[in-house]
C-alpha cells in the first residue's frame, strides 16, 4: 500500500499540542513491533481520526519505509550528499547480517527495474546492476563499482534487538553517524550507497561505463566473492571497491588469511554439594576488527577470562569450572565474555578477592588503552545437579585458551607500526552442555601480506592438538598484492589531491578484502584500489562513519571515475 500524499501532508501540519500522542501509543499493533525504532518520534492528531488505522497498517507491513522515514529519521536531514545518505537510510530498514543478505538483495534488483537498469543475480547471491556509461564516457573501459551487503550484527549488552527484523535507529553525533546500542553497518553499507548514488546520476553525467557488483557474506568468509559468476564482469578493466574505511588512504593491496576452528569435547562431574556459583563477567572492552585493530593493541574477553580462570583454580584447589563464553561475531575482537565457576561454600569471599586482585593486575596492563574495561562478580547457591568440567577437562580448556596465539606475530619491517602477520581468536563459546560431556568451539583468523598464514596456522592446530581439540582448517583466501605504480592508483590521487588539496597516503592494508578473490575469478588484468570514508570501531557497537569524510570521499569517487570516462 502506498502512503497517499494527503497523509504526509496531514503529519507534517500539526494539530494542536493538547492532542499529541506518540506514534507508538496511535499505533498499537506498530508499538508491540516496532516501537524501539520509534523513540522520541510523535505525531500530532485528533482522537477518532480513522487514516491513522490506515497509517499504522502501511507502518506494520512496511515496517516504516521510504513514504515516511524522512519524518521519522532526522539523524542524516541536510547531509550531503543526500543521495548517498537517503540510500544508507532505505539500506538500514533493511535487516541483512552475514548469511541473511535476501531482502537486501531483493531491494537492489527492485531498484534497478524501476530505474530501467539492467541486472543479474548469480547463484552465490550476488548482485550486478548495468549502467551505461553517459556525457562522454560511452566509449571508456568498464569499471567494477564493488561494496558488499553484510553486516556483522553485533548488539551491546542490555540492548534488545532482532537482527530478523528491526531498522537500525541513526544518531547524529557531531562529525558522526551512529546506531544506538547496536553495529552501524557503515560497513559496508556506505558502500553500497555510494554506488547506488552513482548509479542515480544524471543521464548527462561523465561516468565509463559500471558494473555495480554487490556481494555477499564478507563478514563472515567471503563466500560470496569466492562463488562469484566472473561472467558478470565480461570486459571489465578497473575494480573500486567502497570497504576501505580510512578516507585519507587509498588501499593498493591485502593481506591474504585463513580461519582454524577448534572444537574441544570435555567431560563433566557432579559439582560440590552445596556450593555457591560465581558469574564472572568482563565487560567495556573496545573489541573492534580483528585485522584493522589488531596492532593497537587491545584486550581480549577470551584471554582475559582465561586469565582470571587459571589464577582461581591454581588458588583455590577445590574451584571448578562450569565454562567460559566470549563472542561478538566472526573478524571481531570479543569485547565481552563472562566464566561460570563453582567454589565451596564459604570460600566465595576468598575467590571474589583473588580475581579482584588479578583483574587489578590486568588493568595495570591494558588500562591505559582499555579505559572502560570491567569486571563483574556476582553470586547464588548452585542448582541441583549442577556440572561442572573436571579439573583435568578445566585445565585443557583454560590451559588451550591461554596458549593459543592472539594479537601481532610480526610487524612490517618497511612500516613502522604496522602488523605483517597477526592471528586473533575471535570467539570463544559453549556449543553443547549435557550431563556427561560439555562442547566448547574456538575459531581464530590468521592474516599476513606475507606468505607466513600456513605456518602460523599449523602451530595453532599443534596447539589445539596438543590440548586434545579437533582442528578444522578450511581453505585460505587470497591476499591482493599491492599495485603502487597503477594508472588507476595514480588517477584516484589526483581526484582525492582535486578534494582535499593533498595527496591520499597508498597503503596495504591488514584485513581481508574481497579484491583478491575477485582478481583472481578473472581472465583478464584488471588493476584495482579500495576506498571509503572513514569508519571507526568496526564490527562493535560503537561502529560510526564521519559525516564530512562521507561528502569527501564521494566527491573523489565522482571525479576518479570522471577521469575514468575521458580514457578512451
Amino acid at each position: 500500500m502506498a502512503l497517499p500524499s494527503e497523509l504526509i501532508d496531514r503529519i507534517a501540519h500539526l494539530l494542536p499540542p493538547a492532542d499529541r500522542r506518540s506514534l507508538a501509543a496511535v499505533c498499537t499493533t506498530l508499538h508491540a513491533a516496532r516501537c524501539r525504532w520509534f523513540r522520541g518520534a510523535v505525531v500530532q492528531a485528533s482522537a477518532g481520526d480513522n487514516w491513522l488505522d490506515e497509517l499504522a497498517v502501511w507502518l506494520e507491513e512496511r515496517q516504516a519505509c521510504a513514504g515516511c522515514r524522512h519524518l521519522l529519521w532526522e539523524a542524516t536531514q541536510g547531509l550531503d550528499p543526500a543521495d548517498v545518505w537517503r540510500f544508507f537510510v532505505e539500506l538500514s530498514s533493511i535487516p541483512r547480517p552475514s548469511h541473511h543478505e535476501q531482502q537486501v538483495a531483493a531491494y537492489l534488483l527492485a531498484w534497478a527495474q524501476e530505474r530501467g537498469l539492467a541486472s543479474r543475480q548469480d547463484g552465490a547471491g550476488n548482485v550486478l546492476i548495468y549502467r551505461n556509461g553517459t556525457g562522454g564516457g560511452e566509449e571508456a573501459p568498464p569499471v567494477v563499482l564493488q561494496a558488499h551487503t553484510d553486516m556483522v550484527p553485533a548488539t551491546a549488552p542490555g540492548v534488545q534487538h532482532n537482527w530478523s527484523a528491526d531498522p537500525i535507529p541513526l544518531v547524529r553525533d557531531g562529525d558522526w553517524i551512529r546506531a544506538n546500542g547496536t553495529t552501524l553497518g557503515a560497513d559496508d553499507g556506505i558502500g553500497v550507497a555510494a554506488i547506488l548514488a552513482v548509479l542515480d546520476q544524471p543521464a548527462d553525467a561523465l561516468l565509463p561505463p559500471i558494473q555495480a557488483l554487490f556481494t555477499t557474506n564478507e563478514d563472515d568468509g567471503f563466500t560470496g566473492a569466492q562463488g562469484l559468476d566472473p561472467d558478470m564482469l565480461a570486459g571489465a578493466q578497473w575494480l573500486i571497491n567502497l570497504d576501505s574505511g580510512e578516507f585519507r588512504k587509498v588501499y593498493i593491496g591485502s593481506a591474504g588469511g585463513g580461519s582454524s576452528e577448534l572444537e574441544l569435547v570435555l567431560p563433566l562431574e557432579a559439582g560440590p554439594a552445596g556450593g555457591v556459583l560465581l558469574e564472572v563477567q568482563v565487560s567495556g572492552l573496545l573489541g573492534g576488527h580483528s585485522g584493522l585493530d589488531i596492532s593497537k593493541p587491545r584486550a581480549n574477553a577470551a584471554k582475559l577470562l582465561a586469565a582470571l580462570a587459571h589464577t582461581l583454580l591454581e588458588a583455590e584447589p577445590k574451584a571448578r569450572l562450569v565454562n567460559m563464553t566470549a563472542v561478538t561475531a566472526a573478524n571481531a575482537i570479543p569485547p565481552a565474555g563472562a566464566a561460570h565457576l563453582v567454589v565451596p561454600a564459604g570460600h566465595a569471599e576468598q575467590a571474589n578477592a583473588t580475581l579482584q586482585a588479578r583483574w587489578a593486575e590486568l588493568q595495570q596492563q591494558y588500562g591505559s588503552l582499555e579505559t572502560s574495561m570491567a569486571l563483574s562478580i556476582s553470586q547464588r547457591k548452585t542448582d541441583k545437579g549442577q556440572r561442572v568440567l573436571e579439573p583435568d577437562a578445566a585445565a585443557r580448556l583454560v590451559g588451550l585458551v591461554r596458549a593459543l596465539p592472539n594479537g601481532v606475530l610480526k610487524c612490517d619491517s618497511t612500516l613502522p607500526g604496522q602488523a605483517e602477520t597477526s592471528t586473533s581468536l575471535d570467539i570463544l563459546k559453549t556449543t553443547a552442555a549435557g550431563t556427561a560431556t560439555a562442547t566448547f568451539e574456538l575459531d581464530l583468523l590468521t592474516r599476513s601480506s606475507l606468505d607466513s598464514v600456513a605456518d602460523w596456522r599449523a602451530i595453532i592446530a599443534e596447539i589445539g592438538q596438543h590440548y586434545g581439540a579437533r582442528v578444522s582448517q578450511g581453505e585460505t583466501y587470497p591476499g591482493w598484492p599491492a599495485q603502487p605504480d597503477s594508472l588507476l592508483a595514480n588517477i584516484t590521487a589526483e581526484a582525492y589531491a582535486a578534494v582535499t588539496g593533498q595527496q591520499p597516503e597508498l597503503v596495504a592494508v591488514h584485513a581481508g578484502l574481497e579484491v583478491g578473490y575477485i582478481l583472481a575469478k578473472l581472465p583478464h588484468t584488471v588493476e584495482a584500489i579500495a576506498i571509503g570514508p572513514t569508519i571507526l570501531d568496526e564490527h562493535t557497537v560503537n561502529e560510526r562513519v564521519s559525516i564530512s569524510s562521507v561528502q569527501s570521499f564521494h566527491a573523489a569517487l565522482l571525479g576518479t571515475l570522471g577521469r575514468l570516462a575521458e580514457l578512451q
